[in-house]
């Protein structure tokens, strides 16, 4: 388990409304991130991870706008939790991955957020010798959820939220050769 904590002065953001870097100025960031996997049997893992992020925009930033003092960054979740379950014996490997976000929001005022989501992972593998096939089917559930936004204006001046979609299901394949 690690726990943190640090503040910044001058931190570099990224605004997705404009696609450019700027500087977001002071800013508190402490979390905690941990982890445990088990082997319960020869061959099958088990793991799981939770990481929780506070990282808030400081009081030297009310320069530019009091009402986001204390408010979560956007476009940082504040809780991801992961969880697996690998098996592996002699030529063959398979395993799944779930991942879950929640609690980001996409403006600084922190009125807007992208809706909490979570997707599924599957993949599996065939090797012998030096090459392996393998296949991968991600978002197996094809979860429609967005990993990021931005706030913009309609045609008439209202706040417009813009999402970035997360990817849809989609299966990958392959060959790998190992060339010694």
């Amino acid at each position: 388990m690690t726990v943190y904590g640090m503040r910044t002065e001058d931190e570099i953001g990224f605004d997705f409304a404009t696609f450019s870097f700027a500087n977001i100025g002071e800013t508190t960031h402490r979390g905690f991130e941990g982890s445990v996997g088990v082997t319960p049997l020869r061959g099958l893992r088990l793991h799981t991870g939770h990481a929780f992020t506070r990282a808030d925009f400081d009081e030297a930033y009310a320069n530019l706008d009091a009402t986001i003092v204390g408010n979560q960054i956007n476009n940082v979740p504040k809780y991801m939790t992961r969880a697996g379950v690998d098996y592996g014996y002699e030529f063959l490997n398979v395993g799944a991955r779930v991942l879950n976000v929640r609690d980001q929001f996409i403006d600084e005022q922190n009125t807007l957020s992208l809706p909490d989501y979570t997707t599924l992972d599957l993949y599996g593998e065939l090797g012998y010798r030096d090459q392996s096939f393998y296949l991968k089917v991600l978002n197996v559930l094809d979860e429609a959820h967005a990993t990021s936004g931005f706030v913009g204006a309609d045609a008439m001046g209202a706040p417009l939220p813009v999402y970035f979609p997360g990817g849809e299901r989609r299966v990958e394949g392959g060959v790998r050769i190992r060339w010694r």
